[in-house]
């Protein structure tokens, strides 16, 4: 007997009758894959689930990575920033200390240039200043500037024994500025019709501290050895 539609209608009520049967029927028709896709699926969702959490997890942590890591950076700059203000205040305090021992212990510093070595007090070299703004031989500026020198040394010349004035530039390394300073001053004060001398004294100077000494004609007392201009190191 041939199926038709009317038996295929008749089926499908009796299918909707007896969910048994449709349930024997869904066996009979689907593979064992295609049954199981719904759990597949729910599984899937679920695993995807898990993973966008995940992954929201990771971008929670890499946010808070990220602002420890910019705090740490600003930490770090701080501390260079203070790490180069220390080094700072630890160099001029130690340039500082070196010009002390100079002024203090000038016969011990630079007995090679001159004896009976001893430094001016500031009244004393304001004096010599003073007298040569009244007869003009310095502007007001020129002799603010010789008193700016860390010290100034009266002695005898070791050659010729003349009357001499040492004007020094003290500092823990000697630099091309220490050395152009220190000529700077000297001239002015030579302008005073005294006789001076140009000295850089320091623990090191650097090689265009040694150059422009040449040039010159500064005196450099390096960690206790003099130097004269023509010298080398």
């Amino acid at each position: 007997m041939a199926f038709t539609v009317e038996h295929f209608h008749q089926l499908t009520q009796l299918l909707y009758e007896r969910p048994e049967w449709r349930a024997e029927m869904r066996l009979l028709l689907l593979t064992e894959e295609i049954l199981n896709m719904p759990r597949a699926l729910s599984e899937l969702t679920a695993a995807q689930q898990r993973t966008e959490e995940g992954l929201q997890q990771l971008g929670t942590r890499v946010e808070e990575l990220t602002a420890a890591q910019l705090r740490t950076e600003g930490r770090l700059d701080r501390i260079e920033s203070d790490l180069h203000v220390l080094k700072n205040d630890v160099a001029d305090l130690k340039g500082l200390m070196l010009e002390q021992r100079h002024w203090a212990r000038p016969y011990q510093y630079f007995r090679r240039i001159i004896y009976k070595a001893r430094t001016l007090t500031i009244d004393e070299l304001r004096l010599l200043t003073d007298a040569a703004v009244e007869k003009a031989l310095l502007t007001e500026n020129e002799a603010e500037e010789i008193e700016l020198a860390d010290s100034v040394v009266r002695g005898r010349d070791r050659q010729t024994r003349e009357l001499l004035h040492l004007v020094i530039e003290s500092s823990w390394g000697i630099g091309e500025g220490d050395v152009k300073r220190a000529a700077r001053r000297a001239a002015l004060l030579a302008d005073t019709g005294t006789a001076t001398r140009p000295v850089a004294a320091g623990k090191w100077a650097t090689s265009d501290a040694h150059n422009a000494a040449g040039d010159l004609d500064v005196w450099l007392v390096i960690n206790g050895h003099t130097l004269a201009p023509d010298e080398e190191a």
